[in-house]
């Protein structure tokens, strides 16, 4: 798969967290951005599998809210295209 890194973003698990949980946030405006077409995101698997968990974890006791967010969830992977890459490699990833 190539991808153009054209104006390409990386975004964390983070950014999608915040922007799912945190209306007017940061997060919430880039993706609103992204969803333009302004931008192209990336991010990779454990990324997709970090804010999925964050997610039922958070909502677990409130289905409808569940749902309502799990929807958001993928309204954001089909409205910014949202592309997964590969994971880098551990020794390329800085933990701060």
């Amino acid at each position: 798969m190539t991808i153009s890194t054209d104006s390409l973003l990386f975004a964390d698990a983070n950014v999608f967290i915040e922007g799912l949980f945190i209306q007017d946030s940061a997060a919430s405006i880039l993706i609103k951005i992204i969803s333009t077409g302004t931008f192209s995101i990336a991010t990779c698997k454990p990324v997709i599998h970090d804010v999925e968990n964050v997610i039922l974890r958070k909502l677990s006791d409130d289905p409808d809210s569940l749902d309502t967010v799990l929807e958001q969830w993928q309204n954001i992977q089909n409205h910014t295209k949202l592309k997964v890459v590969p994971t880098p490699p551990g020794d390329l990833v800085e933990k701060n």
